[in-house]
């Protein structure tokens, strides 16, 4: 038995560390009925992401490069250097412990999962003037909201 990992292996996790969830609750956020697939990638089982899975992720979580999430080479965000401000609150929230993913935060503000994936991310439709000021009503004001946007 090697002890190497697969690429799925390398690239489940390296999405569970980025995003501080686990597999179960990266299944649901995918709409997963199942999670069974994420183990079976995450126990060697499975050697990749398919293309189907990582259209999945992607849908979810834009910032990932597609080509990463198939061969697990070259980096794994799309754009590294470009943090937004609003994934800084995000990951200062989770550093706090005040939210465990960006499932906490939809259910905060009530909203779909995928587009506070994409407002985090800072896709411009999803990160409005109203969502800014929605999030920093639900996390008590952490930062400036024209700095958000």
């Amino acid at each position: 038995m090697s002890s190497e990992f697969t690429i799925g292996q390398i690239v489940l996790n390296g999405i569970l560390q980025h995003e501080g969830i686990t597999i179960s609750a990266l299944g649901v956020q995918l709409g997963l009925e199942r999670s069974q697939v994420l183990y079976d990638i995450n126990s060697g089982k499975t050697q990749g992401i398919s293309i189907k899975m990582a259209n999945r992720i992607k849908a979810i979580f834009p910032h990932y490069n597609r080509s990463w999430l198939l061969s697990g080479e070259g980096d794994m965000l799309v754009d590294n250097s470009c943090i937004t401000p609003l994934r800084e609150a995000y990951n200062y929230l989770r550093f706090c412990g005040v939210v465990h993913s960006q499932m906490d935060i939809a259910e905060a503000l009530k909203k779909d999962k995928s587009a506070v994936s994409k407002a985090i991310s800072g896709t411009p439709r999803f990160l409005t003037r109203g969502f800014v000021s929605s999030f920093n009503a639900a996390f008590g004001g952490i930062s400036n909201e024209a700095y958000l946007l």
